[in-house]
C-alpha cells in the first residue's frame, strides 16, 4: 500500500514540476503539487509518524480551495478528486485530534 502511495506521490511531483516549468500550466501544476503533498502526508501517517495538526488543517484547506477552484472556475472534473482527498485528510485530522 505504501509503495502505491510513494509511486503516486512521485508521479504527481513529476507532473507538477513538468506543468510548472515545461508545459507552462501553473493551475495544473498547483493541483498536482497539492496532490503530491497529500500523498506525502499520508505516507508519513502510514509509517506511524504523522505531522502536527496545523499541517493537516493546511492540507484540508488547500484541497478544498483546489476543489472549489477546479469545479467552479475551471469547470473540470478534477475537483472531485481533490474533494475526496480533502475528506480523507479531514478524517485523518479528526482521528489524530482525538
Amino acid at each position: 500500500m505504501v509503495a502505491i502511495y510513494i509511486l503516486l506521490m512521485l508521479i504527481s511531483l513529476f507532473f507538477g514540476v513538468h506543468a510548472l516549468f515545461i508545459a507552462n500550466a501553473p493551475v495544473e501544476a498547483v493541483h498536482m503539487l497539492i496532490l503530491c503533498m497529500y500523498f506525502f502526508v499520508t505516507i508519513y501517517e502510514f509509517y506511524g509518524k504523522p505531522f502536527r495538526l496545523p499541517i493537516y488543517y493546511l492540507l484540508v484547506f488547500l484541497l478544498i480551495t483546489d476543489t472549489l477552484f477546479q469545479l467552479f472556475i475551471i469547470t473540470n472534473i478534477f475537483g472531485l478528486i481533490s474533494l475526496l482527498f480533502a475528506f480523507s485528510a479531514w478524517q485523518s485530522l479528526k482521528r489524530l485530534r482525538g
